[in-house]
């Protein structure tokens, strides 16, 4: 016995009847992919903001892109912003100007909780998988050596102002504004308990402990914080 079934939805913007395809998938289920009319970022499927059910592939896949199309965004308003006002500039300053606002844009995202342990510091940026400068091109990325303090807040006691916690931060906090001054590298952190993906990804054991980053290579720092030690870790 044959069966029609019909699904009616009303897109959040106009789409193409002529631009769509689909596909059978397991478990009884249907892949469709159609078409938008205009290249447009919807914030949502439908134009109506119920949720029906099973659509959870399209809220699944907007997330996965989000930061890319967030940068995207970023680069296309600016760049439309310069050929509005009718400024003059190379494609290189473009891409300077472009890469500088993305990484910003990206490091808003590594923002941590008020228990994390630099979370009062702004001197020291939290790094996380949305803002990784040791794997990112432009200015002061993966060209600049960077050092990185993986801790963990939970086992440190920030939340109770535990004495390791308070001795860690003073002392990276020291450690960044001496660094900075002689203009030798730059000095971030990872709250390994926000951010758990990140350092299972770059397969953290024991914390707190530090690693430089320069040039897309790694290398372990075991000694004192102090600035000569230091020093001479960045410049080996």
């Amino acid at each position: 016995m044959r069966k029609s079934y019909a699904l009616n939805l009303e897109f959040f913007k106009e789409v193409d009847p002529n631009a769509w395809s689909w596909r059978l998938a397991s478990a009884g289920r249907m892949t469709v992919e159609i078409s938008k009319t205009y290249s447009l970022i919807w914030p949502r499927l439908l134009k109506s903001r119920d949720k029906p059910n099973n659509m959870a592939a399209w809220d699944s896949m907007n997330q996965r892109w989000a930061e890319e199309i967030s940068t995207f965004e970023l680069y296309r308003k600016r760049r439309e912003e310069k050929a509005r006002k009718g400024n003059e500039g190379n494609d290189e300053d473009l891409d300077a100007i472009d890469d500088e606002e993305a990484s910003a844009a990206a490091a808003k995202k590594c923002k941590t909780s008020a228990d994390s342990t630099f979370a009062s510091v702004s001197a020291v940026q939290e790094l996380c998988t949305s803002y990784w400068p040791p794997r990112m091109k432009g200015k002061n990325m993966q060209d600049t050596t960077w050092l990185v303090l993986f801790h963990s807040p939970k086992e440190m006691k920030c939340k109770e102002r535990g004495p390791q916690c308070i001795k860690i931060k003073d002392r990276w906090v020291a450690a960044e504004r001496k660094i900075r001054e002689l203009g030798a590298a730059k000095l971030a952190s990872v709250d390994c308990d926000a951010f758990s993906d990140l350092c299972e990804k770059q397969e953290v054991g024991h914390m707190p402990f530090v690693r430089r980053y320069i040039k897309g290579k790694r290398k372990n720092f075991y000694g004192e914080w102090d600035i000569d030690t230091l020093m001479g870790f960045i410049r080996s």
